[in-house]
């Protein structure tokens, strides 16, 4: 390929993630902040920053805090759907020990701004489902109010929308992950959606006061044994089995 038709070709590319972002229907990973904490665009000129907490035996802290420095967890993360109307960010914490167990929490905190920065929305909920994996509390609140105190240290949102008329809002969901055993994963992922798309039964909308920017907050939590630790454990019984039944013979 000569170089006019590579040009021609970031160009083009670059045009459509403009025509995208200007429908309303992307929302685009800006950047990783660290902690993880992310920052995102949506809409045409809204833009979010998504940060989160485990709540444990060991406080309140950010996932990678937690990953670091508690002995027995293992944290990663990863994205996908960038540049769709539905992002989703997949925090997943393992539980690498023998033998301790870990009773955990966790929150995700969004801050939305639809029409740029320090600008105002308006949030609404849909919080009825009480389904394995569902949130279990959640919370929409001003900046300027008590969201970021619930969160840490109170570590309980309070399941309230004070912002249904317009603020420059905050919102939060939280999930009661009970016992992590050796060797299980926790899976939380977080769909965030300017579209109208959701992950699961609960989520959370705001909704610009200046234009027709929406940004959906949604989530759902998964708890599994690991097949590679769990196949040994198959493998050996079937082989008990085999030997059993030739000892028979």
């Amino acid at each position: 390929m000569n170089i006019g038709k590579k040009i021609i070709g970031v160009v083009l590319g670059f045009t459509l993630a403009l025509v995208s972002a200007a429908s309303g229907a992307a929302v685009f990973l800006f950047d990783t902040l660290g902690g993880p904490e992310f920052e995102l665009d949506y809409a045409s000129a809204g833009v979010a920053n998504v940060s989160a907490y485990y709540i444990g035996p060991f406080g309140i802290q950010t996932p990678d805090v937690v990953g670091a420095n508690v002995a027995g967890l293992s944290f990663m993360s990863s994205v996908s759907g960038d540049g769709t109307g539905l992002l989703t960010i997949d925090y997943e914490l393992q539980n690498i020990s023998v033998s301790d167990s870990f009773n955990l929490g966790f929150i995700v905190r969004v801050d939305p701004d639809g029409a740029g920065f320090f600008t105002n929305d308006a949030g609404d909920s849909n919080f009825a489902s009480a389904a394995p994996g569902e949130s279990s509390r959640w919370e929409i609140d001003s900046s300027s109010g008590n969201i970021d105190q619930n969160i840490r240290p109170g570590g309980a949102l309070d399941n309230t929308n004070s912002c249904a008329q317009g603020c420059d809002l905050i919102y939060a969901l939280q999930w009661d992950l009970g016992i992590l055993g050796p060797g299980e994963i926790a899976t939380i992922s977080i769909g965030l959606s300017d579209d109208g798309q959701a992950i699961s039964a609960n989520f959370l909308d705001a909704n610009s006061v200046s234009d027709s920017a929406s940004l959906r907050l949604s989530g759902i939590a998964t708890a599994v044994v690991p097949l590679p630790a769990a196949l040994p454990l198959f493998l050996s019984a079937i082989m008990s089995l085999l030997l059993f039944n030739r000892r028979k013979v």
